[in-house]
């Protein structure tokens, strides 16, 4: 039981890069981020989803042995694996948006009202 958080934010994370590198990829898009939005869930929604409902019918089907130790983990990490879900599209992505929208707006920070010299997509981490 000990091991199942530590289980539950590996397995998230990964998800959690592919949405983002699909929001990176989508930077044509920079000054509309209702499109940027939905070209990230539209391109990346799918294998997010597939992998999280595979990794908790794997665990489901690893809940059939008959050690209470393996069954209880295993029903935690099935758990695990839609909380993760619901927490990828109800949480991170609306984070994600919120950044799209400060963004298109060029502020640097999220309380800020002043506009950056440079462009705040451009001189990111990701594009140099």
């Amino acid at each position: 039981s000990a091991l199942v958080p530590f289980m539950s934010m590996g397995l998230g994370i990964d998800d959690m890069f592919v949405l983002l590198q699909e929001f990176i990829r989508a930077c044509h898009l920079q000054d509309n981020p209702r499109q940027r939005m939905a070209a990230t869930v539209r391109e990346a929604g799918p294998s997010v989803t597939v992998t999280l409902v595979a990794n908790a019918v794997a665990f489901m089907i690893a809940s059939i042995v008959r050690l209470p130790a393996i069954y209880i983990f295993s029903y935690q990490m099935a758990a695990a694996m839609v909380l993760n879900w619901f927490g990828l599209f109800t949480v991170w992505l609306p984070l994600v948006y919120l950044h799209a929208i400060r963004s298109a707006q060029r502020k640097a920070f999220c309380c800020t009202t002043e506009r950056p010299e440079t462009d705040v997509l451009k001189s990111s981490l990701y594009f140099e």
